[in-house]
């Protein structure tokens, strides 16, 4: 149990060595970037405000370890949990990963011969606006995939990443169209007529690559195989390409990537191989530098993931692996503030727009 050296909150000095809580800074900035155009939209703007105002005040736990390096551990704080905010998006990963390691430590308990088994799952890129579309599909394929014969455990946890891409067919995409000029204007229409209503041309506009920014969605997945796997049940990447197009009634060879989960091949340690692939399974959905890429276009991409579940877990895990949403609680740093060996230090941080940093508070 930790002791504490302040009851109150501290004033540190501000500075980048007894700063600790400099690592917040980027992901606030981040955070405001992207509420800025969804600020722009009727149906987003709600979001945008919510997004603006998380994490305006944070208090903080400081740790100092035996290095001298400072720590700063979240002891509470306000988080708006949008699914596009890089704040909550950290935190959320951040708790998910706690779960999925100490749930698979409990299964190696109960099942110390299986062996993880990491699965990358893709299909062709698409352009944002159709992304919901094809996360359906994804998952309707999905469903299919794990009732397939050849589908080797009832163990396995699957994660949907979404990051930018490029388009799906290349230089085959025609050229995006342009809406006919006015009287006198040079005519570079590109072929619609000339009492094409503005709304219908920038519609047509974002069909095209080059105009909407393309999705790459893909599922990583971890799956905890029984030994024999690797003997009379092993399944060659060209089977698993195979079925997984089947599944999802694809008429073209998906990009399938299985690999057996190693920490180091060099040391036999199988909790530490499960606690590598399980750490890599329970990432991030999208990479805040692709949502900040986005730019304008980030309005479309949080409709088209509104409500579209990004994380699952078989019944046969969910027994050691906690499913369902990250609650306030475990976006909080508890477990590691309980868990600290030196006395900590209590001080309250507001962000100063003004500086892009978190600043104590007197």
């Amino acid at each position: 149990m930790s002791t504490v050296a302040a009851v109150a909150p501290v004033p540190l000095p501000h500075g980048e060595m007894l700063a600790p809580w400099r690592p917040y800074d980027q992901t606030k900035k981040a955070a405001s970037l992207v509420a800025r155009p969804m600020g722009r939209h009727d149906d987003t703007r709600d979001v945008a405000l919510r997004m603006a105002n998380c994490a305006e005040r944070l208090a903080l736990a400081i740790e100092q370890h035996d290095s001298g390096k400072l720590t700063a551990w979240i002891e509470q704080g306000f988080f708006c949990s949008a699914r596009l905010c890089p704040i909550c998006e950290a935190r959320r990963s951040r708790a998910w990963r706690a779960r999925v390691l100490r749930g698979l430590a409990q299964f190696h308990e109960a099942h110390p011969k299986h062996v993880p088994l990491f699965v990358t799952l893709t299909v062709r890129n698409c352009p944002v606006p159709e992304l919901r579309p094809t996360l359906d599909a994804m998952n309707k394929g999905w469903d299919r995939f794990k009732r397939c014969s050849f589908f080797p455990t009832k163990a396995w946890l699957r994660r949907t990443e979404i990051t930018l891409g490029r388009p799906a067919y290349g230089d085959d995409l025609p050229v995006a169209p342009q809406r006919r000029p006015a009287a006198g204007e040079h005519d570079n229409s590109g072929g619609l007529p000339a009492d094409e209503p503005a709304e219908t041309w920038a519609a047509a506009q974002r069909k095209w690559a080059g105009i909407t920014p393309w999705a790459h969605p893909h599922f990583h997945c971890l799956l905890m195989v029984p030994p024999s796997y690797f003997s009379h049940g092993y399944v060659t990447q060209a089977e698993w390409q195979s079925q997984w197009a089947t599944a999802m009634r694809l008429d073209y060879a998906p990009v399938v990537d299985v690999r057996r989960a190693y920490s180091n091949r060099e040391v036999d340690n199988p909790l530490a191989d499960i606690s590598a692939a399980g750490a890599e399974a329970a990432k991030y959905i999208s990479k805040a530098q692709d949502i900040l890429a986005m730019g304008e276009n980030v309005c479309e991409f949080h409709r088209q993931i509104q409500n579209v579940r990004m994380r699952a877990v078989s019944a046969e895990l969910s027994k050691f692996i906690k499913a369902g949403e990250v609650l306030h609680q475990e976006m909080l740093d508890t477990d590691e503030i309980q868990a600290a060996e030196s006395p900590l230090l209590r001080t309250i941080v507001a962000w100063d727009q003004s500086i892009s940093s978190y600043r104590p508070i007197p």
